[in-house]
């Protein structure tokens, strides 16, 4: 017995001995590496499993890129494989993610977790036309899932969100009729320097959109209350040159939200264009330029192919408002009433009304639609009523505030002296404080170029192009008189000829 108890004194110290070497001098680790491997080997049965797919009911998954964002930010460094993408924010021009096919080891407070990136087929709307998704699947000890799931878990989407507070990459998607990559959207960085302190618009306009804007984020609740899916429509209308699309840029960089430039030429039918709502994501601003073209061809299509194949004509000719009638004398755009959710299932005006405030627009929350058009009287009223299009701007011509606002921008950035800072340098000019020159906007010449602007018809556009191929301010202001007076006096000439064809018109 006596030899036994010494026996059984030696090992445990001799245990006692290796495990403090291999506590000294092993690497962590390598035991957390050791342990995983027993783990998988001996007790398969005893693990837990969570997954995370890119998609879920409601759309494109927030908690998927959260958990992605995390694991690129933890194991960028780790990671056996690793994608490479331009990054706009940091310093050295590009950034790390985790590609693929993966499997990934994290620990907190001593716990092992696994992560696998995969791609399967599901069941949900998938990408493409297809149901291939990717997913993350968190593995685990069954002991520990309470800690995983209310500890572990909120601890990597608050790391994610804080990176992404941090240095967030704002994006601006555009679609194509196959895709890209998997997706029915493709992006870049969306990098647009436009700003409302540098648009070129009415002041009280301005204001104004900027007070809407911001309620409109402050109100998520107040939407739910009543009932409403939380998203804006806004129309802006206006001759080409008048700042639409610097308008648009100037709204996304101030909320801060992704831009999803949708081509309606690019898509094939009316289950697309539902698929590329699902695939938007919250915060987001949708864009339709040109919407009248992109009417008019929709239709010229959907007519042409209704011709070939025998359609009713007279059953386009019934005025709906979810499908545009014509009348032989109106300006209004028309449809194919039938190829709405059914019928020939294609591309149908019905469909794209639906986009906008059917029950599918309810994907997703925090959403703007803002479309563009040179010709607001082109559209029909079903579009343009509250709920679809909620706000209608008019950018006309060059005013007088959009003169001031474009030579300060241009000529006499605030703070600036005359001939340094980031203005156009004054001194090749000759000319002196009189001569409009100085380093402030104003004085007697500038109150004639104020003159002129109301009385010809330039575009933003114009002036800014007028003040950017000028080599001082008072050269810019000599240059933009003149093409003002040459702008006048074209119109002036026109609306005689005009009142002289209206009063040589026959009388009825």
């Amino acid at each position: 017995m006596a030899f036994d108890m010494q026996s059984l004194g030696s090992l445990l110290v001799t245990i006692f001995f290796i495990r403090s070497m291999v506590n000294e001098f092993v690497p962590q680790r390598v035991l957390n590496s050791i342990q995983r491997t027993l783990l998988d080997r001996l007790l398969p049965c005893r693990e837990s499993s969570m997954v995370i797919e890119e998609f879920d009911p409601q759309g494109y998954s927030e908690i998927f890129e959260h958990a992605l964002k995390y694991l690129s930010f933890r194991f960028s460094e780790s990671a056996s494989v690793v994608k490479v993408a331009d990054d706009g924010i940091s310093s050295r021009g590009y950034s790390f993610a985790i590609d693929l096919n993966q499997t990934l080891h994290d620990e907190l407070d001593g716990v092992l977790v696994r992560w696998n990136f995969r791609v399967k087929e599901s069941l949900l709307l998938g990408r493409s036309g297809t149901n291939r998704v990717r997913y993350l699947e968190l593995s685990f000890g069954k002991m520990h899932t309470d800690f995983v799931r209310h500890h572990y878990f909120p601890a990597i989407l608050r790391i994610a969100r804080q990176q992404e507070a941090t240095g967030r990459l704002r994006k601006l998607y555009t679609n194509s009729s196959t895709g890209d990559r998997g997706s029915l959207w493709s992006s870049v960085v969306f990098d647009h320097p436009s700003t409302f302190d540098t648009l070129a618009v009415d002041p009280e306009l301005k204001a104004s959109l900027m007070n809407d804007l911001k309620q409109f984020t402050a109100k998520g609740d107040y939407y739910k209350r009543v009932g409403r899916t939380w998203k804006r429509g806004y129309l802006i209308y206006g001759p080409p040159g008048t700042g639409k699309t610097s308008l648009i840029a100037a709204m996304a960089n101030y909320l801060e939200f992704d831009v999803y430039d949708l081509e309606l030429s690019a898509v094939t039918c009316n289950s697309q264009l539902r698929k590329l709502l699902v695939e938007t994501r919250r915060r987001s601003l949708i864009v339709i330029e040109d919407i009248d073209r992109s009417i008019n061809a929709i239709t010229s299509h959907n007519n042409n192919a209704g011709a070939a194949g025998g359609h009713n004509n007279r059953a386009r000719e019934r005025m709906s408002e979810d499908g545009w009638c014509v009348d032989g004398s109106s300006n209004h755009w028309f449809g194919d009433v039938e190829g709405a959710e059914g019928g020939t299932g294609e591309l149908s005006l019905s469909g794209i009304l639906n986009f906008m405030d059917g029950l599918w627009s309810s994907c997703g929350q925090e959403r703007l639609m803002v479309v563009t058009t040179n010709h607001k009287d082109r559209l029909d009223p079903a579009l343009l009523r509250p709920g679809r299009l909620d706000m209608h701007i008019h950018l006309s011509y060059c005013g007088v505030p959009a003169l001031r606002a474009l030579a300060t921008n241009y000529l006499y950035p605030k703070g600036d002296v005359i001939g340094e800072g980031k203005g156009i340098p004054a001194a090749s000019s000759g000319g002196g404080a009189g001569d409009g020159s100085g380093s402030h906007y104003g004085g007697e010449e500038w109150e004639e170029v104020e003159r002129l602007v109301g009385q010809a018809e330039v575009t933003p556009a114009t002036v800014a192009e007028t003040f950017l191929g000028s080599a001082s301010p008072g050269a810019a202001r000599s240059l933009l008189a003149e093409l003002l007076r040459q702008e006048a006096a074209r119109n002036d000439k026109n609306n005689l000829q005009e009142e002289e064809r209206q009063r040589c018109r026959p009388k009825p």
